[in-house]
């Protein structure tokens, strides 16, 4: 019986070695499996689907990029340097395509006094080249004149390609006064002498002298030829009454100024406060007020003698006389019926000096 115990004893121990070993291999496996789950395995499909829908980076954004139309101008900016006012110039610009697809010229858009001829090819395939022409009209004015157009296409990047033009415009003659401040109370308005002067040394003519509606005119002979004019100008008061700005066109002969502009403003006789009535949001049957000021430029004394309304909507309740000034009380009343919710009117001002002065009044009336 003790012996037996001492055999069943010794066999256990014997065991426990084989059964601790068993398990080691169960347990490694566990921790694989745990392992590999953290890192995700990916199968060779898996992998070649989340290349596809990768973003495109460095090189693969570039070539995507470049595969389109792309417009290039060699030299997109043209000085044509000194030239005269008013003179006409000419150039070229080239392109070309320098993408992987076919480049659509939509057109070539000016902002500026520039001709552009109408493109006769319109498409031009990768690496073929265009050009297009640029007719450029000087200004007047001395000074650089800088000007852009562009060529809108179907390039993704530049879809409007801009180009530049400019030129400094230089005078040979000398003249003035350039711009002239006239007054409708003056002999001759004022206006002064314009003298011309020719800065090198060529003899020209002033061929024609001419203003809108003949306001200013002047005595010339287009056939006399000289280095230096002295132009006295005429001034007709009444029609420069009612053309108090504008300008005066001087056409020479001269080799590289053929054209001269001189600008002229008038003070008006008299300044109304404000320019226009306006009557807004008005309820049907509400009485709205307006104050108008008139105002004399040259210092008289002003006196109104009548106001007029054409549609009879616009009343005056008061008005005042007060030196070189005059204020004026005016109120409306919106219609009650429903015949529209606009309406319009005019105040014709009479002066006892015989003047007229018109307001033009508007409005509409609330909802």
């Amino acid at each position: 019986m003790r012996t037996s115990h001492v055999l069943s004893l010794v066999i256990v121990a014997l065991l426990i070695p084989a059964i601790v070993g068993c398990q080691e291999p169960q347990a490694a496996k566990s921790t694989t499996v745990e392992t590999q789950s953290q890192q995700q395995i990916v199968s060779p499909d898996q992998a070649d689907q989340t290349q596809t829908d990768a973003p495109a980076t460095g090189d693969t954004a570039s070539a995507e990029k470049k595969d389109a139309p792309n417009v290039t101008v060699e030299d997109n900016e043209h000085n044509f340097g000194i030239v005269g006012p008013g003179t006409v110039h000419k150039t070229e610009f080239e392109f070309k395509n320098t993408g992987s697809k076919p480049l659509k010229v939509i057109d070539i858009k000016s902002t500026c006094s520039c001709t552009v001829p109408a493109l006769k090819k319109k498409t031009y395939e990768p690496g073929e080249s265009g050009k297009f022409s640029v007719t450029y009209t000087a200004s007047e004015h001395e000074g650089t004149d800088k000007k852009h157009l562009y060529i809108l296409s179907n390039d993704p990047d530049e879809p409007r390609k801009q180009v530049t033009i400019q030129a400094k415009i230089e005078l040979d003659i000398e003249y003035g006064p350039q711009r002239m401040n006239l007054s409708l109370k003056e002999d001759n308005a004022g206006i002064p002498n314009i003298t011309l002067k020719s800065k090198d040394g060529e003899k020209f003519a002033v061929k024609s002298f001419s203003t809108v509606r003949d306001v200013i005119t002047a005595n010339l002979d287009p056939d006399k030829k000289a280095s230096e004019f002295t132009i006295k100008p005429k001034v007709n008061l009444e029609k420069l009454s009612k053309n108090l700005t504008g300008s005066i066109t001087l056409t020479l002969d001269h080799p590289t100024t053929k054209r001269l502009r001189i600008f002229y403003t008038t003070q008006p006789l008299f300044e109304v406060t404000p320019a226009r009535i306006i009557f807004q949001n008005a309820q049907r049957g509400e009485t709205m007020k307006r104050t108008i000021l008139i105002k004399s430029n040259y210092a008289e004394n002003l006196k109104v003698e009548s106001v007029e309304s054409r549609d009879g909507q616009i009343e005056v309740v008061n008005r005042k006389s007060l030196g070189d000034r005059a204020q004026l009380e005016v109120e409306f009343t919106a219609p009650e019926d429903n015949k529209g919710r606009f309406f319009s009117d005019k105040l014709t001002i009479n002066l006892e000096n015989g003047e007229k002065l018109e307001i033009n009044a508007s409005g509409w009336i609330k909802k």
